[in-house]
């Protein structure tokens, strides 16, 4: 009975593990700050798919922080608002596969009908919280690569590849 306990122990510790490992979607947070560099608890964060349409709200805690979990991977525009401060708008952060981007957002004081577009606003690519080496191939290398067939195995390969050549050489 023992023995029994402990492999279905093993079996669900493992499928949990692998569920994560292999996610197909992406998450967002980040921390919604004044002018002066202080939180602000209560605002509305939504991150909007811009091919889809499809949207996702969170609204910041205590201390400011925003995370919406699950997102499909694409291009999205992040609004933030609450009152006493301007609406903000990031447009076209990139979500990848896999990935937690932190998108810090700064707001400005003034009416909440007034917009703020950040055009140049990037999310944080370096992932604090995750140890895993991983690479995303675009359509462009996919489409660019000298493979007779399409079958993903073989890009899931040119990826180590690539990984083992620019190790080799040196850092610019």
């Amino acid at each position: 009975m023992r023995v029994l306990l402990v492999c279905l122990a093993i079996v669900s510790c493992y499928s949990a593990a692998m569920s994560q490992a292999q996610s197909n979607a992406a998450d967002l947070q980040g921390v919604v700050r004044d002018p002066k560099g202080a939180v602000v608890p209560g605002a509305s964060v939504t991150a909007r798919n811009i091919a889809t349409n499809s949207s996702r709200d969170a609204t910041t805690s205590d201390d400011g922080f925003y995370k919406i979990v699950n997102l499909a991977p694409g291009d999205y525009e992040i609004t933030v608002s609450v009152s006493g401060y301007k609406t903000a708008v990031i447009q076209a952060v990139n979500l990848t596969v896999g990935q937690t981007a932190n998108q810090d957002i700064a707001l400005e004081v003034g009416d909440i009908t007034a917009r703020v577009t950040v055009t140049t606003a990037a999310p944080n690519v370096v992932e604090t919280t995750n140890t895993a080496v991983s690479s995303t191939i675009d359509r462009q290398r996919i489409e660019n690569l000298p493979i007779n067939e399409r079958n993903y195995l073989s890009f899931a390969l040119t990826t180590s590849h690539w990984i083992a050549e620019r190790s080799r050489q040196p850092w610019p």
